[in-house]
C-alpha cells in the first residue's frame, strides 16, 4: 500500500465491500468502526507521520453495570426536542483558561446558548481540571465522574478478556487488513476492544441514570466515546460528534465509508455538528438517508472572538502562525534556512498543540533565531485571537487550516498529506501545499479568495435547529 492517507482510506473500503464486516459484533456493538479507525491509525503511526495516537487509559477498579445491562439491540433514537437535559463530555484537551476560568472550547459556547433557549444541560468532566475551576453555566449541572469512572471500569477491565478468535469475524478480517499492507497486531486491537467494553460498563450506568435526551461529545472515534455512542443506541438517545477538526475524505473516521448498515453502524454518532459546508459535503456523500447525518452549525468558540495575548503583530511586519501537531518531526529540515532568508519582515508564532503543548524554542532549526519567534499556548491565547492578527498560517497539515479559512486566513501546508485532507480548500484557494524549497514564495504570494460574508443565525436557534432533527441549516448559516 502506498503511504497516502486516500490509499489508505480507499484499502480499508475495499475490506468493507469484500467482507461482512456489519457481522463483527463485541457485546451487541459493531466493533468494525473501531478496527478500521484504530487499525488505519496504526498503520499511520508506524509510517512515523504522528509521534503518538490516542491510547485506551487502563482503568483500575470495580465492575457496576452487569445489573443494569439494558436489552439487546439498539433501539431507535428520539427526534425532536427531549424532556431530558443536553448531556456535553468534557476531556482535559478540550479546555482552556478564559477570563480566570476553565472553559470547555466545545461544550461551554453550547450550554450557554441552551441556556438561552431554556434548556438544561450537564456537563460530564472526566480528566482533572489543573487550572481555576470550572466555569459555571445557569441552569447547569457538573458532574466530576473520574472516581465513577475509575471504580465502575477497573473491574469491568479485569473482566474483559478480549481474543481476537472469540470475537466472530475479527481474524478474518485483521487479516484482510494485512494482506492489504495494514499490518495490526491481534494483541494491541485486543487492547483496544478491551477498553472499550471498560467505557461500555461506565457510560452504561452513567447515561441510564441521566437519560438525557442528547449526548454531545467532540472526537467520537476513541473507544471512550465510541463506547458513550454506542450505550446511546441502547437507550433511544441521540448522540451527536461536535466538530473538533479535519473532516475530509480522506479522514479514517469521516471519509468515505463503503459500507454501512441499513440502521447504521451503532458505534458511530446519530448526527455530526459541522464547522462548514466542505465537511458537510463529505458526510453526505457516503452517510446512508436518515442515518450518521451531518448539520451545518458552525464553529462557535471561533465565532466568539475572543481577546487575547496576541504576540508578533509589529507594524510593516508578516505574522506567519505556525500551528504545530504532535509529530515526531514537526519543522522540516532546512526550515531555519526559511526563517534566516526572510529575515525581519517576518515574525513567526508556533502554536502548541493541546495534546502535547511542547515548546520547540530550543529546536535545532531555530538555533540562533531568537527574537524572530515566539511560542503561543493553546491554552492560553484563544485560535480566534490568534487568527485576527495572522497574515498567513503555516502547517504541516493540521485542521486550523479550516478555521484559518473560516477567519479570512489563507494557510501554507508542508505536508502532502494536506492535498488528501483539505481538497476542497486547495480547489478554492484557501490552501497552497508546497515543499521547503518553495515555501519563501508561497508565504509572500499567500492570499485568502474573496467571499461574500455570511451572518449565522444565533447559535441557540441552531442548536434548537438540531434538537428538533432538521438536517437543513438555517438561513444564514455558514
Amino acid at each position: 500500500m502506498s503511504e497516502g492517507r486516500a490509499a489508505l482510506v480507499a484499502g480499508l473500503n475495499r475490506i468493507e465491500e469484500e467482507f461482512p464486516v456489519e457481522e463483527i459484533v463485541l457485546d451487541d456493538a459493531h466493533v468494525w468502526p473501531v478496527l478500521r479507525v484504530f487499525g488505519g491509525t496504526f498503520h499511520l503511526q508506524r509510517m512515523e507521520t504522528v509521534a503518538s495516537v490516542v491510547r485506551p487509559r487502563r482503568p483500575v477498579l470495580a465492575r457496576l453495570w452487569d445489573r443494569l445491562r439494558p436489552g439487546h439491540g439498539p433501539i431507535a433514537p428520539r427526534t425532536g426536542t427531549s424532556s431530558g437535559p443536553l448531556v456535553f463530555i468534557s476531556q482535559h484537551t478540550h479546555r482552556v483558561v478564559h477570563q480566570g476560568a476553565t472553559v470547555d472550547k466545545f461544550a461551554h459556547p453550547m450550554m450557554e446558548a441552551a441556556a438561552r433557549a431554556g434548556l438544561a444541560s450537564v456537563l460530564v468532566l472526566l480528566g482533572g481540571v489543573a487550572g481555576p475551576p470550572i466555569k459555571p453555566v445557569a441552569g447547569a449541572r457538573m458532574l466530576h465522574l473520574d472516581r465513577t469512572r475509575t471504580a465502575v471500569g477497573g473491574r469491568a477491565w479485569r473482566r474483559a478478556r478480549v481474543r481476537t478468535g472469540e470475537v466472530p469475524g475479527m481474524a478474518d478480517v485483521l487479516a484482510l487488513m494485512g494482506r492489504a499492507g495494514i499490518v495490526v497486531e491481534a494483541r494491541r486491537m485486543e487492547g483496544v476492544l478491551r477498553a472499550f467494553l471498560s467505557e461500555l460498563a461506565f457510560h452504561r450506568l452513567v447515561l441510564a441514570g441521566l437519560r438525557p435526551g442528547h449526548v454531545f461529545m467532540p472526537c467520537w472515534y476513541g473507544p471512550d466515546h465510541m463506547a458513550a455512542v454506542q450505550v446511546c443506541r441502547e437507550l433511544g438517545i441521540v448522540a451527536v460528534d461536535i466538530q473538533h477538526g479535519v473532516q475530509g475524505p480522506a479522514h479514517l473516521a469521516y471519509g468515505r465509508w463503503a459500507t454501512v448498515p441499513a440502521a447504521g453502524w451503532s458505534t458511530m454518532p446519530h448526527r455530526f455538528w459541522c464547522w462548514d459546508r466542505y465537511s458537510v459535503d463529505n458526510i453526505a456523500r457516503w452517510a446512508p438517508p436518515g442515518m450518521h447525518r451531518p448539520f451545518l452549525g458552525g464553529w462557535p468558540w471561533l465565532e466568539q472572538r475572543h481577546a487575547g495575548p496576541v504576540t508578533g503583530t509589529a507594524p510593516g511586519v508578516k505574522r506567519v502562525l505556525f500551528s504545530l501537531q504532535p509529530m515526531a518531526h514537526p519543522l522540516p529540515p532546512g526550515f531555519g534556512a526559511v526563517v534566516r532568508a526572510l529575515g525581519t519582515g517576518y515574525h513567526w508564532v508556533f502554536r502548541t498543540h493541546p495534546r502535547t503543548g511542547a515548546d520547540i524554542a530550543a529546536h535545532p532549526e531555530l538555533h540562533g533565531l531568537e527574537g524572530r519567534f515566539s511560542m503561543e499556548d493553546t491554552r492560553e491565547v484563544p485560535l480566534a485571537a490568534s487568527l485576527g492578527h495572522t497574515d498567513v498560517h503555516l502547517t504541516q497539515y493540521s485542521s486550523v487550516t479550516i478555521e484559518a479559512a473560516l477567519c479570512g486566513v489563507p494557510s501554507v501546508a508542508l505536508h502532502p498529506h494536506a492535498t488528501e485532507l483539505f481538497p476542497e480548500h486547495v480547489r478554492d484557494g484557501w490552501l497552497r501545499v508546497t515543499g521547503i524549497d518553495a515555501l519563501s514564495e508561497a508565504l509572500a504570494t499567500a492570499r485568502a479568495p474573496e467571499v461574500a460574508p455570511t451572518r449565522s443565525a444565533p447559535l441557540e436557534e441552531r442548536l434548537v435547529h438540531l434538537l428538533h432533527d432538521r438536517n437543513e441549516p438555517l438561513p444564514g448559516g455558514n
